[in-house]
């Protein structure tokens, strides 16, 4: 049973099996979850470096604002689900860029 906010495994593997089977706009559905989540889990890490600052006063709870995001392979799911995202986001990305108007 998956938790309430696990990644995305299975929302890409179903993307992929519906570009395959020709049905794009079920695959950019779960695409757009996907992508979403994994822009979500980025937004909350740098949330939490923020907030770790702030104790220091505000200039240096400013500055992680201006930082590059922290790469979501440093949230909490193993490295497994880690590099099983990343193979798929690279293998469907090009495909979902391709598509657009």
């Amino acid at each position: 049973m998956r938790g309430d906010d696990p990644p995305p495994v299975e929302e890409l593997l179903l993307a992929w099996a519906y570009l395959d089977t020709g049905q794009p706009d079920k695959a950019k559905a779960l695409w757009t979850k996907a992508s979403a989540w994994l822009d979500g889990q980025q937004e909350a890490v740098r949330a939490t470096n923020l907030a770790g600052t702030l104790p220091a006063g505000a200039l240096p709870g400013v500055a992680p604002l201006f930082v590059a995001p922290t790469h979501p392979r440093y949230s909490a799911f193993d490295w497994e689900t880690w590099h099983e995202i990343d193979v798929l986001c690279r293998e469907l990305g090009p495909r979902f860029a391709a598509q657009k108007p």
